[in-house]
């Protein structure tokens, strides 16, 4: 008891191609519809072009500054207990801050 609708679909369905041939063709259309807007709006083009790349290499770059700071020390067993020493130097014309100590200190913490 199948609804008319129903059983003409299935009478009527016909052999199709391959999904990767429509695939491939439909990337061919889209990709000379997108040549032929960029050409001919060459000005619009080039900005947008422009500032999407500076756009990615700035958020790129910014991506793996946070990566690189969050990271540091992540590779040591005890990493919690990783802290930095400091030197600070005080002259009469700057007061300087170095991230190097001498190397008795080195031996201090065990």
């Amino acid at each position: 008891m199948f609804s008319y609708a129903v059983r003409y679909r299935r009478r009527t369905q016909r052999v199709t191609a391959s999904s990767s041939l429509y695939s491939f063709a439909i990337f061919t259309s889209y990709s000379r519809i997108a040549f032929r807007n960029l050409s001919a709006n060459k000005g619009f083009s080039i900005i947008n072009i422009v500032c999407l790349s500076i756009g990615m290499s700035v958020g790129l770059l910014a991506l793996a500054a946070f990566i690189d700071m969050t990271e540091v020390d992540a590779f040591q067993q005890n990493s919690g207990n990783v802290y930095r020493i400091t030197t600070k130097v005080d002259d009469a014309a700057e007061n300087r801050e170095y991230a190097s100590t001498s190397a008795p200190l080195a031996g201090c913490g065990t």
